[in-house]
């Protein structure tokens, strides 16, 4: 959301997604709606106006939010903090592991990390690679990927979609196993952090922690948020609105 809405135009907007799936003769929808951290002072006009309209929310998910601090050395420090680690170890492990870091939209080298990711948990990446080369072509300078390195391989990335001026989404943030111990995840969420910063955005949107192997879809994955209150992330509920016609 670019602009703040008033309620008018919520309606309207609603107003016309129903008379256009009415035209499709669709007689159900099912979305999970936009955070409210992507609105203009957090607002929730949207919202009430769906309920009003009699969207019933039928499942809830627990997601993540990094606040961007001006002073990013503040983020950085609560992730030591939380994780329990001094700066001293973490650089030790980039000086003897020749680590580097790399914003470059190089899917390519990307995309084979992120399937091997996925196929650990039994999972399909949301996008082909094909769909993100169209998607940065289309929308040029909407996503950022960050490619982590060890001796010049790459050992794993970060994509981040630019949704608008003040908010990011860390879509994917995906890393290569056999170097767990070079804790790439928690180096890749750094540099997205400060990256974020050199952006001047205000919010990272770090996604939802639900559990893609367990029977019931909305199981949380109790360590995937562990790790995320870990990077100082505060949490939000996203709502999936069901509407019957």
């Amino acid at each position: 959301i670019y602009h703040k809405l008033n309620f008018g135009e919520s309606e309207g907007i609603l107003e016309s997604f129903e008379q256009y799936l009415l035209e499709q003769n669709y007689n159900e929808v099912f979305f999970v709606s936009t955070p409210s951290i992507y609105s203009p002072n957090r607002d929730e006009t949207l919202e009430y106006a769906l309920l009003l309209g009699n969207y019933k929310p039928v499942e809830y998910y627990i997601s993540s939010v990094i606040t961007i601090y001006s002073d990013t050395e503040k983020n950085i420090k609560d992730i030591y903090r939380l994780k329990n680690r001094s700066r001293a170890y973490y650089e030790k492990i980039i000086q003897q592991n020749s680590i580097t870091f790399k914003w470059e939209n190089d899917f390519d080298t990307f995309y084979p990390i992120l399937m091997e990711n996925k196929k650990r948990h039994n999972a399909k990446p949301t996008h082909s690679l094909n769909e993100l080369k169209k998607i940065d072509k289309i929308l040029p300078g909407r996503l950022e990927l960050l490619l982590m390195y060890t001796n010049k391989q790459a050992i794993g990335g970060s994509l981040i979609i630019n949704v608008n001026n003040e908010t990011g989404i860390i879509f994917y943030n995906m890393v290569d196993y056999d170097y767990l111990k070079l804790q790439p995840a928690v180096f890749q969420t750094m540099e997205a952090i400060r990256h974020a910063a050199k952006n001047n955005l205000h919010y990272l949107d770090f996604g939802v922690s639900q559990d893609p192997i367990a029977e019931n879809p909305l199981t949380p994955s109790r360590s995937l948020i562990k790790f995320k209150e870990e990077t100082g992330a505060f949490t939000i509920i996203r709502k999936a609105y069901k509407k019957t016609f």
